[in-house]
């Protein structure tokens, strides 16, 4: 997907599949290696950190990656789609609700927040339009190619929004003309000290070989550990997948909200579903800031975990024009017999104060973004 190529020649698909799913040749060296992974990424090509892993983490990462989406509802899986195509929508649409929020309204942030909008739109329909949606595709996934081609295009509307934020608040090859220049300034026991510079400052990190590759020695200190991690969320969210009834409470709870910000005709509809979200978002990024530095950085670590990317079928669901969440569940949808609700209420006994689930829910749903 992604359209046909534009008439003056200035996108064409099938070159850019092409070049993507060429390997980036990696050097037997550590500071040839991330030379040319960072001066890769500088230009916009992501593919280098794959293309630098030991064939064995390759296999670890695709192996997970195909297991976790051959277990995906492909009934969950267009549900998400459909909800990111609306949350795509919402920032087009209602871009002037999203600038006048309480939390935007009359600050700095908020020129650049208008800026950023149509970006951050951008990046969302550059991933819709990708293989990252392809349930199929990703059953079996060339993670080499994705990055190769789908990357590129998101790396440069990231260098769009970077160049939006204050100075000094990204580094690196996000900003400016980027070289790391790295070079090794020890070498002993298998052991390569490697001196770089991260656009800011200088970085100094160990590298060893595995499987003919140098790779950061913490990357391959943690591997097994990281990898058993990864097999504990499958394990958790597997858990998560059996119980149906959990997961439509997740998705009618997502659709209302959704829904709300779908129909809002005034700032106040608006602010009523959104400000608690941006709460949300606020109160992550700040724990965000406080943990910072209490955990060491892996250094080019491979691809993470890609999550769950959503399908692409099926049209949106609408609740009513002017619906208004605080006054309870939408005209239509039935309460659930029996279901629990906060403080072990029944559902039966009346609806409890949906404006306050709401809200939780609201800055739960900000956090996870986040």
């Amino acid at each position: 997907p992604g359209g046909n190529p534009l008439e003056d020649g200035s996108m064409n698909p099938l070159a850019s599949m092409a070049a993507g799913s060429t390997p980036i040749e990696i050097p037997d060296t550590p500071d040839g290696t991330v030379n040319t992974v960072i001066g890769a990424l500088a230009n916009g090509n992501p593919r280098g950190f794959w293309d630098a892993l030991p064939p064995s983490y390759q296999a670890d990462i695709t192996k997970r990656i195909s297991e976790q989406f051959a277990a995906e509802d492909p009934d969950m899986w267009d549900k998400n789609i459909e909800n990111t195509l609306r949350v795509i929508n919402i920032l087009n649409t209602k871009s002037e609700f999203i600038l006048n929020v309480p939390m935007l309204a009359n600050t700095p942030n908020q020129e650049r927040v208008s800026k950023g909008l149509p970006i951050l739109s951008k990046v969302l329909t550059t991933l819709m339009e990708s293989d990252l949606t392809n349930l199929e595709a990703l059953k079996n996934p060339d993670i080499g190619t994705i990055l190769g081609t789908t990357g590129p295009q998101v790396i440069e509307d990231l260098k769009q929004i970077a160049a939006l934020l204050p100075a000094g608040t990204v580094d690196g090859f996000l900003v400016g003309d980027y070289s790391p220049n790295a070079k090794v300034v020890n070498m002993a026991e298998g052991v390569a000290t490697v001196e770089f510079n991260t656009g800011a400052s200088n970085d100094v990190r160990n590298f060893v070989q595995v499987e003919g590759k140098w790779i950061p020695q913490d990357l391959a200190t943690k591997w097994t550990q990281s990898m058993e991690n990864w097999d504990q969320a499958t394990a958790k969210k597997q858990m998560i997948q059996q119980n149906p009834q959990a997961i439509q409470q997740q998705m009618m709870v997502m659709n209302t909200m959704l829904s709300a910000l779908e129909n809002a005709n005034s700032q106040a509809q608006f602010d009523q579903v959104s400000v608690p979200i941006i709460s949300g978002l606020m109160a992550a990024r700040a724990k965000a800031a406080q943990n910072k530095g209490q955990k060491t950085a892996g250094g080019m670590q491979g691809p993470p975990g890609m999550g769950p990317a959503p399908g692409r079928q099926g049209a949106p669901g609408q609740m009513p024009q002017g619906f208004d969440p605080s006054k309870g569940p939408p005209p239509g949808m039935k309460k659930r017999p029996g279901s629990k609700v906060a403080k072990g209420r029944d559902m039966q006994d009346g609806p409890p104060d949906m404006q306050k689930r709401m809200d939780n829910r609201s800055r739960k749903v900000g956090r996870a973004i986040s």
